[in-house]
Parts: structure tokens; sequence; C-alpha cells
């Protein structure tokens, strides 16, 4: 894998691969197809949601029962 995806990253992939539990070559290996290596992972394992505004087309909004 380090020859692919290079040596830091996977160095990053096993880290977070250990700290969330996922010890095998099926989800490091996913780890790295989908560039989670770097992003945060909150105390209980869960990936840390960065996005703080809600948008979606069935949101009615604030002004929607006024």
């Amino acid at each position: 894998m380090a020859k692919v995806f290079g040596a830091a990253r996977l160095e990053a992939a096993c880290e977070r691969a250990l700290e969330i539990g996922a010890l095998n070559y099926g989800s490091i290996k996913s780890i790295l197809d989908n560039r989670l290596e770097g992003r945060p992972i909150n105390r209980r394992g869960e990936e840390v949601d960065q996005s703080h505004d809600l948008f979606h087309t069935n949101i009615r909004g604030s002004t929607y029962y006024h």
C-alpha cells in the first residue's frame, strides 16, 4: 500500500484505523481510497461532522409556520 498511497498517508490511515478499531486490510484501504486519514475523529471513534450549515430542499425554515 505504501507504494500506491505513500508512506505518510499509510501511516496516518493506520493511526486512524487504530483509533476507530478497524484493524483489517480492507478497512485501511477504504480509509485511503476515501481520503479519510486526515479527517478528525471524536472521542467515541465517530467522524466529526464539520458542516454546520444545514440545507436541504425538504427543510422549510423558520418562516414556514408563521
